[in-house]
């Protein structure tokens, strides 16, 4: 069992469950993102992979809130900045 606790100014989560995986992210120099992370506990890959792709889906869905147009412009940043990351891996 993972248990874990995450603050941030005023706000405090708490989340227990068989996985735990914890993501630092903070802006780099000329646009990159400097990352860090440490996985916790029993991992099985395909739902690690799918419950990151829900995570993904509900950060950007709260940035962008329930405006339609919103959602479109921050879900098609996402995807671009993944492709340009992709493409720019590959040189």
């Amino acid at each position: 069992m993972v248990k874990g606790t995450l603050k941030y100014e005023n706000t405090v989560f708490n989340a227990e469950g068989d996985f735990g995986l914890i993501i630092i992210i903070k802006p780099g120099d000329n646009g990159a993102i400097n990352l860090k992370s440490v996985p916790l506990g029993k991992c099985d890959v395909a739902e690690t992979a799918y419950a990151l792709g829900q995570g993904m889906r509900n950060i950007l869905n709260t940035l962008a809130g329930k405006n339609l147009a919103k959602q479109s412009i921050v879900w098609n940043t996402f995807v671009r900045g993944m492709i340009k990351y992709q493409e720019g891996d590959r040189k």
